[in-house]
């Protein structure tokens, strides 16, 4: 009953509060070209109502009755066509209403709650009609009658102990827009408190909210800012939420400015997710999105996470209801992603992205979840190890993606149960990366692999998974098992040299990656090596020897990975030195320089700067014994020496025995070695005999020149 009370007499206020056009530029100053008549049969119908309510008790039924009556009356006279064309006639219905209602107050009970209701929204509709017009646009015994008659009512009310109608009283005698404290305020002067708690104490909270509504109405929004700030700072009103809306709100229709965003900033997220469930119920999508974009920009880049989550998801459900293009809101998810500043925020980012768009937003999750993997926080290692477990949801049929996100989290967290969900990931068969039918760009999963890789404290890029178990095994505390033992395949991989090798001659040598099928070895080539702890080899004191100090990502490395592991801080074109942090332009001066830190041996050193200006065959030359060898290639050297730029052809080679089997013995004198792989071979020869056999010098030599 008090719900349909309510809104039957707040039905006259929206139709009071102009919203014709006619009504609008009635309060812009233009008068009606003819005063509108009276109300005819209005009086008659609310005298019947209060003759009906006499002849019955005093109760809380009849009470309830004639409210709802009255209620259907006001509504059917103050909704006619007349109310749309004349503020004179509504101003009259109004008058009568108020006179009705104190003649037959004293019939009515106030344990009925619809009696002050009503009457307290009829003061309030009353109130936004004056706002509209000035007394300037009346004819003056229009006016005058209506002051008397609300100062005859207002009388009749105080005798019933109501006093709702002594603020409008006060207000229209003064002038609805001409209180001093007010003009000072609207015109944006500077004001004590003291003076604006005396006009709070004055009109009340409901005449100041029913003057910013009606100022933002009418577009007035540096007036309707100064107002509202008041209002929301002042601490005799005990509930400021309206008041801190309409701020909000004003502060809305001047952005961007940087003040405003400064102010929108220190309020809280709570109060301003509810301002925005209140703009959107009252239709104001398009202010709740701004305010929420506008509040959400500012958590990102200042790194905030309170109620990160709620906001994140009102603000989708804004953008997608405002703009549906599913490209603007990935657009706009990339573009938070590039200023978020926390993981957290990433994650809310990727969890609307996979609601809205699903797999037509995997791209950009994907590019989130590198993003997350770059930052830099004090954030814990979980969150981290959350985002390698995001990836490898978003992309489940990439082997080599799930691998390195499995080790990644094994390498933050080492445990058991890790390490078996790396190594069953690792036995399974390798998978050729298909470009063309890839979820991702290719240039997006390369971006996703160098991200994963940059938590790794060494780079397996070279090892099989033997060699990354043993890494593994190490980081368990564990002691690597008999059939991981094999130095002669993992010990000479670990040494780096051949990895600076290659990088110095643009990967040409490290990419002889093929594998070979396993033939069982001869007994007289075989050679079983006692094992020894992990750790102890002397090939691999050697490579814990020499290592550097990169001064831009705080890690140790070896110097054999000095100019690759530069490479990762490259930016723009410009090389850094990892140990000193010089920077170069040009690479032809950055690579010597960088060699210069470089402590290991010059023999060692020197072979490094040969370059493969040739490509030929991946297979090379393997002579069957050392003697044939020299024997054979006497007449290649021969020319080799004549000709300093020539260099070994296919047409050359037709003579020779080419590689085409599963062993490689070494050619070196008096050596019975034999390799299941031929880039072994080379590291074999370059670590051992070094210069110091002919053979093996004849045949590194030849390796390089074909």
């Amino acid at each position: 009953a008090a719900a349909a009370a309510g809104a039957g007499a707040e039905a006259p206020a929206g139709t009071g509060a102009g919203d014709g056009t006619e009504t609008e530029s009635m309060a812009r100053g233009h008068r009606p070209a003819s005063p509108a008549p009276g109300a005819p049969g209005l009086r008659p119908c609310l005298w019947q109502l209060e003759t009906e309510l006499r002849e019955q008790e005093v109760s809380e039924v009849s009470s309830l009755n004639y409210c709802r009556s009255f209620c259907q009356t006001l509504l059917q006279y103050a909704s006619n066509k007349n109310a749309s064309e004349h503020m004179v006639y509504l101003l009259e219905v109004y008058r009568l209403a108020i006179q009705s209602f104190a003649s037959a107050r004293p019939y009515l009970t106030t344990e009925c709650e619809d009696v002050l209701l009503v009457l307290g929204r009829l003061v309030l509709s009353c109130f936004e009609l004056l706002l509209s017009v000035s007394e300037s646009e009346l004819p003056c015994e229009v006016w005058v009658l209506f002051l008397q008659s609300l100062q005859e009512s207002h009388d009749a009310l105080l005798e019933f102990g109501n006093n709702n109608l002594q603020i409008l009283v006060h207000v229209t005698k003064e002038g609805v827009w001409k209180n001093p404290i007010l003009l000072k305020i609207l015109s944006q002067q500077p004001v004590e408190t003291e003076e604006v708690n005396k006009l709070i104490a004055q009109e009340g909270p409901s005449f100041l909210q029913m003057r910013i509504k009606h100022l933002l109405k009418s577009n007035c929004i540096p007036q309707a800012t100064a107002l509202s700030k008041l209002c929301a700072e002042s601490k005799e009103i005990s509930n400021v939420s309206s008041f801190q809306q309409a701020y909000i709100t004003c502060l809305c229709s001047i952005l961007p400015n940087e003040d405003a965003i400064k102010e929108i900033a220190k309020v809280d997220c709570k109060e301003i997710l509810d301002i925005i469930c209140n703009l959107e119920s009252e239709g104001q999508d398009n202010t709740a999105f701004v305010l929420c974009t506008t509040y959400l920009t500012q958590q990102l880049q200042t790194a905030s996470v309170y109620c990160s989550w709620e906001l994140t998801l009102f603000w989708s459900k804004l953008q997608r209801r405002i703009d549906p293009s599913l490209d603007t809101f990935l657009e706009r998810c990339r573009q938070f992603g590039v200023i978020a500043k926390t993981q957290q925020h990433l994650f809310c980012l990727i969890r609307v992205i996979q609601t809205e768009a699903q797999d037509a937003g995997l791209g950009v999750s994907i590019l989130l979840c590198v993003r997350a993997l770059q930052l830099r926080s004090s954030e814990d290692e979980e969150m981290k190890a959350s985002v390698c477990k995001t990836i490898a949801c978003l992309l489940p049929e990439d082997l080599e993606v799930r691998r390195a996100c499995q080790l990644t989290e094994f390498l933050i967290e080492p445990s058991l149960d890790g390490f078996n969900m790396l190594e069953e990931l690792y036995l399974q068969p390798d998978q050729k990366f298909d470009e063309e039918n890839a979820p991702v760009p290719n240039s997006l999963r390369c971006e996703l692999l160098l991200a994963l890789k940059a938590h790794w404290p060494f780079d397996p890029e070279f090892w099989d998974w033997k060699t990354l178990k043993r890494h593994c095994h190490q980081l368990l505390g564990q002691e690597a098992s008999d059939s991981d033992d094999d130095l002669s395949g993992y010990e000479i991989s670990i040494n780096d040299t051949d990895v600076l090798e290659s990088f110095l001659s643009d990967y040409e040598e490290g990419k002889e990656d093929k594998q070979y099928r396993r033939r069982d070895l001869t007994d007289q080539h075989k050679e079983k090596r006692d094992k020894k702890p992990i750790g102890s080899s002397e090939r691999y004191q050697r490579w814990l020897q020499y290592k550097f100090f990169c001064l831009l990502c705080k890690r140790e490395c070896i110097e054999a990975r000095i100019l690759h592991h530069s490479k990762m801080h490259m930016e723009d074109g410009i090389y850094t030195c990892p140990v000193c942090i010089k920077k170069f332009k040009r690479k032809e001066i950055f690579v010597p320089h960088v060699m210069e830190h470089v402590k290991m041996p010059p023999s060692r050193r020197d072979r490094s700067r040969k370059k493969l200006l040739l490509k030929s065959s991946q297979k090379g030359i393997c002579p069957k014994s050392p003697s044939a060898t020299l024997e054979q290639n006497q007449s290649l050297d021969e020319q080799a020496k004549g000709e300093s730029h020539e260099y070994v052809t296919f047409s050359k080679l037709e003579d020779c025995h080419l590689q085409d089997r599963d062993l490689y013995p070494c050619p070196g004198t008096d050596c019975s070695r034999v390799f299941k792989q031929f880039k072994y071979l080379s590291v074999h020869l370059k670590a051992e005999h070094q210069n110091n056999d002919e053979n093996a010098k004849h045949y590194l030599d030849m390796k390089n020149r074909r």
